[in-house]
């Protein structure tokens, strides 16, 4: 697809197999295909990859700092292609905007706030929205995509959730730069159900590695998706 037409594509397990830790019942949409090789790939792995520098490098390489900046300018702004068209459809259903935590405790001169700061800038153009930052680590740890752990036991046993203000009916949306095997998820989603069971969690990724060239189905936020 060219990256002049991209739209919200919906992952779907039942013909994918790709990312291995979601299932059929997975509800999780993506926007950019990020393809090993790094920056001179493509445009969305430049700000894929723009949008995970670093903090130390503000002080370190000032230079790099407005690229990350922009690159969350251009998130924010794919984000809303996405809630331009779900929210007017399901205006009666309470949304919560939920950042997956970085590798990073909060504590650490190293966290990383990206995602928080995405979900803070969504939550602020639509007030019908509220942002729950509710999830940390207990240390830090390794980046997936550094060889840190893709086991879902092991990431949720390394984070921390807080009470948050969930309704019974909530949908959840657990926001993140991209998804690999989608082990992070699953594990973010499961402490969320286990302590709000009547809850609905999706995941809206900002670009999905690609792996292959699967089949996919388009957002419609009127066709019951």
């Amino acid at each position: 697809m060219s990256e002049d037409t991209l739209l919200w594509r919906r992952i779907d397990r039942s013909i994918e197999s790709t990312p291995s830790n979601l299932n059929t019942e997975d509800i999780c949409f993506y926007f950019r295909d990020y393809i090993d090789g790094g920056y001179g790939e493509s445009r969305s792995n430049q700000l894929v990859l723009n949008l995970k520098i670093t903090p130390y490098i503000k002080t370190e390489n000032p230079w790099r700092w407005p690229y990350k900046v922009m690159a969350i300018e251009q998130c924010v702004l794919d984000y809303r292609q996405f809630f331009d068209r779900f929210l007017p459809a399901n205006s009666s259903i309470p949304v919560r905007l939920v950042p997956m935590p970085p590798s990073k405790a909060k504590a650490s001169p190293e966290y990383d706030n990206r995602m928080a700061l995405i979900a803070e800038r969504l939550a602020q153009i639509y007030p019908t929205t509220a942002v729950c930052d509710i999830f940390d680590v207990k240390w830090n740890m390794t980046p997936a995509h550094q060889g840190g752990s893709r086991i879902v036991s092991e990431i949720k046993d390394a984070l921390i959730i807080e009470d948050a203000p969930l309704t019974e009916f909530s949908v959840v949306f657990l926001l993140d730069d991209m998804i690999t095997s989608g082990a992070h998820y699953i594990a973010c989603k499961e402490l969320l159900q286990e302590r709000y069971p009547r809850i609905v969690v999706a995941g809206l990724f900002w670009s999905r590695k690609k792996h292959e060239d699967p089949s996919y189905y388009y957002f419609n936020a009127n066709a019951g998706d």
